[in-house]
């Protein structure tokens, strides 16, 4: 408690990262709301317990005492197997924010305006982009999305017995990048799993601009394409239409700089001579990570000093 007690004797602190994996004493976390300066607050590791639902109402109280903030993350500590409170969602973190249609008329004038993010990022959790969540992100340019719960997907183990409230804060994955597409908020970076149909859609959607030094796009993206609930099936349909000649990855080709993929099957999101051509259109690429589909790695042994040995064995 005494780094706690510390803690609200900075008024000027700018980031606060909560880590909350090894805490064993409940926490004063409203106590905090009066660090008004924070310009990014990271909340970590809220396990299943009888006070997570004081902790993320503390946090929302945080965000709301905080117009300063810049950054947000969320990355509870849930299971794949529990159902999903709607407390864990986007919605929740702005809970306390006074929106337009909250506000008396008397008082439009004194709400304080939208908060003006550049980074977000959320993992197990709802997701669901309207009038309350989306002013907070016109000004968005990096996210990181991770195991969105889909509360219309019925084989979600997520989904027990709370469907008919997880709706009214969240929405589908393809949805969330098809809203992010029609309000034309383009992001610079991304890092998400569960590669569908909309997130292709919201990639090849950047609007194309004329004139060299122009180009509008993602600098940085990294996916887990087939998280733990899809299968190749699935995967490898989306892996195709994202190397095509036409597909995603070409439209970001000149403006990328890092492109990580981190595939867990060996299939169409292994590099291979199938997308070699569209890889190599990135010429702008500083980093660059993609796994190898080791059936067609060259092995070799230390007598072997073929140049066409790629991994030799030690």
């Amino acid at each position: 408690m005494t780094v706690w007690d510390a803690l609200k004797t900075l008024p000027n602190l700018r980031t606060l990262n909560l880590d909350l994996e090894y805490c064993k004493i409940s926490l004063p976390l409203n106590a905090l709301a009066s660090l008004g300066n924070l310009h990014s607050i990271t909340l970590k590791n809220v396990k299943s317990s009888r006070e997570s639902s004081q902790i993320l109402d503390a946090f929302a109280r945080m965000v709301a005492k905080s117009p300063k903030l810049t950054s947000i993350h969320l990355f509870p500590l849930l299971s794949f197997s529990m159902a999903v409170d709607p407390t864990y969602s986007l919605h929740q973190v702005f809970r306390y924010w006074p929106s337009m249609s909250t506000t008396t008329s008397t008082s439009k004038a004194d709400a304080p305006p939208s908060l003006r993010l550049r980074h977000l990022g959320l993992n197990s959790c709802l997701v669901r982009l309207d009038h309350i969540t989306l002013p907070h992100l016109r000004n968005l340019q990096s996210i990181r999305l991770h195991s969105v719960i889909d509360p219309y997907d019925d084989g979600r183990r997520n989904n027990l017995n709370d469907g008919p409230q997880q709706r009214e804060v969240g929405s589908s994955v393809d949805e969330f990048w098809r809203i992010l597409a029609t309000e034309e908020i383009w992001l610079e970076e991304i890092e998400h799993d569960d590669v569908g149909e909309g997130f292709l859609d919201y990639l090849e959607a950047y609007p194309t601009m004329a004139g060299p030094g122009l180009e509008t796009g993602l600098k940085s993206l990294t996916l887990n394409p087939d998280s733990w609930h899809r299968d190749p099936s699935y995967s490898n349909p989306m892996a195709k239409r994202f190397f095509s000649k036409q597909g995603p990855l070409v439209k970001h080709a000149k403006t990328l700089e890092e492109l990580t993929i981190k595939s867990s099957y060996e299939g169409d999101w292994s590099f291979d001579m199938n997308n070699l051509g569209t890889l190599a259109m990135c010429a702008n690429l500083k980093t660059f990570g993609m796994g190898i589909i080791s059936g067609k790695i060259p092995w070799g042994d230390d007598s072997d000093d073929s140049e066409n040995t790629v991994v030799r064995v030690l």
